[in-house]
């Protein structure tokens, strides 16, 4: 049985819309931690290397909570 309102948390997978798939992949995609490519560019230029290290291991380690919290509770 589909709800009868278009909310982009559904509990049936084949239920989801092309819409609802979206939404849940642009979530996911700005869940992401920071990649290398910052860290990379500060040391090449001699800029804050160590501080942008340090933020990419931050992003990290907090994606894996918020994602693992978004999974759960997107379903």
């Amino acid at each position: 049985m589909k709800p009868s309102f278009n909310s982009p948390f559904t509990p049936d997978a084949t239920s989801c819309t092309s819409r609802q798939v979206a939404v849940h992949t642009c979530v996911l995609l700005a869940a992401l931690p920071t990649g290398t490519g910052p860290f990379m560019l500060a040391e090449f230029y001699g800029r804050e290397a160590s501080l942008t290290g340090r933020i990419v291991l931050a992003s990290t380690v907090l994606s894996i909570a918020t994602i693992s919290a978004y999974l759960a509770v997107a379903g």
